[in-house]
This record gives structure tokens, C-alpha cells and sequence, in this order.
């Protein structure tokens, strides 16, 4: 992690005496994050930084979150990268915010940080929040899928009921229909099941 950082930092300004002209605020997390998380006591900080070459500020902040996310999600248990990195994007625990530019004569490139606060307060409420989540999709799944079995369940009954109204004579043709209409509820269901899992 520190040998990451180091290399970011000498980017930055190598980049800088490459000719481009760097603009930053300066924060002392940014500047020195060792002494800053030595000096935070028993309060968790995340300092999240951009990995990737940033064209506008907002490539670099959600570049920054994403780092602080996958920080996060090593010591979060059942929390996914993904869910941590959607909620610092919102600007949830976020508590401050750093971007570097470096003015070039072809584009503006950004380096950007966050700063988070990941006290275990914090994350209990993210994991608790996102269990109950869970459980709110699952039972929207499982009421749809009993939905969906109670319309199967319909359409076998009308054949039944249409089959012994005619005396077996349309067999053949009932069947077809019933086979088609439990065919286009299967291909509803899965697309209804599919988008509710995604």
C-alpha cells in the first residue's frame, strides 16, 4: 500500500517537471496519510486514491471511492465492493475530498482522494442496512415467483376444465394453447426474475 502511494505521488511529479504546471489543496492526509492515520487513535480512516489516467474531476473522485472501496471490503465480511463503492459515491462517510490537476497543452490530468471515515459504527450501519436490503428482495422475488406458479396452476386448470368440457375431442389443440401459454409466462418470469436479481 505505501509503495503504491509513493509511486503515485512521484508520478504526480515527474509529470509536473515533464512541463505540466500542478494545482492542488493542499490536506494533511494527502500529504503525509502515515502520520495522519498514526495520529487518528482508535477512529478508522480510509484514504481511497486514484489508479487510473482521470480526464475530469469526476473520473478521479469516483476512481478515489473506488479504491477506498475495495480498502473497505477486505475487513467488511459479507459487504461487496460494488454496495461500499456505490454508497461513497453518493458522498455517504466521506469527509473530505482532494483533487490534483496537472495542466498539460493536450488535457488537464486529475489525481483524486477521499477521505473516510470507516469507524466500525460506520460500517455495522452499511451492513445493516444491506441486509435488510437483502431480505426486502427476497421476499419480492418469492411473492413473484408464487405469482407466477399460481398462473401456471391457472392455465392447467382452464386446459383441464376445457379438456373434460369437450370430452377429450380437442385434446390436441388445448393442449397446444396451454403449452404455448405456460411457455410465454416461463420466458415473463425469467425476464421479471432476472431484472429482480440483477
Amino acid at each position: 500500500m505505501n509503495l503504491r502511494k509513493a509511486i503515485c505521488a512521484w508520478v504526480v511529479v515527474l509529470v509536473g517537471l515533464a512541463g505540466g504546471r500542478v494545482e492542488a489543496s493542499p490536506h494533511p492526509w494527502v500529504d503525509d496519510p502515515e502520520m495522519f492515520l498514526n495520529n487518528a487513535g482508535a477512529r478508522r480512516w480510509v484514504i481511497g486514491r486514484s489508479t487510473a489516467v482521470c480526464l475530469t474531476e469526476i473520473e478521479a473522485i469516483d476512481s478515489a471511492c473506488r479504491d477506498a472501496a475495495v480498502q473497505m471490503a477486505a475487513t467488511a465480511g459479507a459487504l461487496a465492493g460494488s454496495t461500499l463503492f456505490t454508497e461513497l459515491r453518493r458522498g455517504r462517510f466521506v469527509t473530505d475530498r482532494s483533487l490534483i490537476r496537472v495542466r498539460k497543452p493536450y488535457a488537464d490530468i486529475w489525481t483524486g482522494a477521499v477521505l473516510v471515515d470507516a469507524s466500525p459504527a460506520n460500517m455495522r450501519a452499511i451492513a445493516t442496512e444491506h441486509a435488510e436490503a437483502r431480505r426486502y428482495q427476497q421476499r419480492v422475488l418469492k411473492g413473484r415467483a408464487l405469482s407466477i406458479l399460481g398462473v401456471c396452476a391457472m392455465i392447467l386448470l382452464v386446459y383441464a376444465g376445457a379438456n373434460a368440457m369437450t370430452k377429450g375431442y380437442f385434446r390436441g389443440p388445448l393442449r397446444a394453447v396451454a403449452v404455448m401459454a405456460l411457455m410465454v409466462v416461463g420466458c415473463v418470469a425469467f425476464r421479471i426474475l432476472w431484472t429482480s436479481g440483477g
